[in-house]
């Protein structure tokens, strides 16, 4: 009885003892417990994000400033955000660099207008045509461009002739029709015309470009006209050979005379040769040179003396004419 008796209180003491373990235990956590539950605040937090080292591109979005210092972790339990990207602005114009179809430097160079030297020396080879939509919507605008200068928009053309630009010859009329545009580039328009006359095969196309040439021949602007005059000469227009023929004659082509003579050697019109011979010594020297350069063409032997006499000009590029006449004549082509 005695050892039942003992056997109940040890195990009473062992339920009491357990009780109280228990009781310290819950208001007294271990270390291994205190870890834990760190461990699992840090995991649940959201992760410090640091700013991309790529500019994220929003048309719509103007650049920010951030501040890129270091990021450290806050003591405070709420969830950290992450940053935004910085973003800049793309500008509307296809002018821009950061657009890939750009990346030709010399295009780039010319096709932007606050650039020194928008023509470089080897352009043509840097830049012998055009292609993509944009590439092509940026050269004619500066063709139409009227703050560039006359050099560049010349370029333009030519750029937008070797890229088979389909609208060429809409946009060359619409500058020569334009009478706010500068008399020396409506000529440029008109000669550009003249040009794509004598590539073009379109039939129609060259009926359109030879109507626009003839209204230019009547322009009161004199280098528009003498730009028509020899556009359709060169491209052997018969009415225009009919004209040259009795041009020295004709009071309204009194200032394209030099022409008229160039038209004639191309036409090979040989009728009025002894009025072109007595031009070689006039006092306008662009008709002088003119006429001495048809005389050596057509190897005139009778004018000989004549040229040897001017080998003595004063003129610099009257001797020089003659010089090149003289050695046509005693050199003549084979036939």
């Amino acid at each position: 009885m005695s050892k039942w008796i003992t056997l109940m209180v040890v195990a009473v003491i062992l339920t009491v003892t357990s009780i109280l373990s228990l009781s310290h235990n819950e208001n007294n956590p271990t270390e291994a417990s205190q870890a834990q539950k760190a461990g699992h605040q840090v995991e649940t937090a959201q992760p410090v994000q640091k700013t991309s080292s790529h500019l994220a591109i929003n048309p719509q979005t103007a650049p920010t400033q951030q501040d890129t210092s270091t990021t450290t972790t806050s003591n405070s339990s709420s969830s950290l955000q992450p940053r935004n990207h910085k973003t800049i602005t793309l500008p509307d114009t296809p002018r821009s660099p950061a657009v890939g179809v750009f990346q030709n430097k010399a295009l780039q160079a010319f096709i932007d207008p606050s650039h020194e030297q928008r023509v470089s020396a080897s352009f043509i080879k840097d830049v012998p045509q055009v292609k993509h939509p944009e590439a092509m919507a940026a050269v004619i605008e500066v063709a139409y461009d009227t703050e560039s200068t006359d050099n560049v928009r010349n370029e333009a053309f030519n750029l937008l002739r070797r890229s088979k630009a389909l609208d060429l010859v809409d946009i060359l009329t619409s500058i020569y029709e334009n009478t706010n545009e500068t008399e020396r580039m409506r000529s440029y328009a008109i000669q550009h015309l003249g040009t794509q006359l004598t590539v073009s095969n379109n039939a129609d196309e060259k009926e359109m470009i030879t109507e626009v040439l003839w209204r230019a021949f009547k322009d009161p602007q004199i280098a528009v006209k003498r730009e028509a005059l020899w556009s359709l000469a060169s491209n052997n227009n018969e009415q225009m050979k009919e004209l040259v023929a009795n041009g020295l004659n004709n009071p309204a082509l009194i200032n394209e005379r030099d022409l008229v003579i160039r038209s004639m050697v191309h036409y090979n019109d040989r009728k009025q040769s002894e009025a072109v011979t007595a031009l070689m010594t006039d006092a306008d020297e662009s008709l002088a040179l003119a006429a001495i350069n048809a005389v050596g063409l057509w190897e005139q032997i009778k004018s000989v003396e004549q040229l040897e006499r001017l080998q003595k000009s004063p003129s610099a590029r009257i001797r020089r004419a003659a010089g090149v006449a003289l050695k046509r004549i005693y050199t003549p082509n084979p036939r």
